[in-house]
């Protein structure tokens, strides 16, 4: 799990099912069910729960590959960017994730 130190928790966010139930979790960083720009993905780094997949491993690779790439980019457009180019970069790889309404 990974968590910003301004996120302020109301509650256990494992006791959530859209955390606990999918191997990566992330939250929205946009209107939820709104895509900002191409992407049809515009996440939060601030909060990220990974279970230790392949899929995760590879996603966590590719999001330090950005970063060491362009030090200039902040790891939210990383994590952005990768999530996008998924399918492109990895097509026999399936990515499954929740993203998380950030109103709940």
């Amino acid at each position: 799990m990974l968590s910003d130190a301004d996120v302020v928790w109301l509650c256990d966010p494992f006791d959530r099912e859209e955390v606990t139930g999918s191997p990566f979790a992330i939250m929205s960083d946009a209107h939820f069910g709104y895509a900002m720009g191409p992407t049809p993905y515009f996440v939060n780094s601030g909060f990220a729960y990974m279970k230790p997949t392949e899929e995760t491993r590879l996603l966590l690779r590719e999001i330090v590959r950005l970063l060491e790439s362009r030090p200039d980019k902040m790891d939210q457009d990383a994590y952005n960017t990768a999530i996008s180019n998924w399918d492109r970069r990895f097509p026999s790889e399936a990515l499954v994730m929740t993203i998380m309404d950030p109103a709940k």
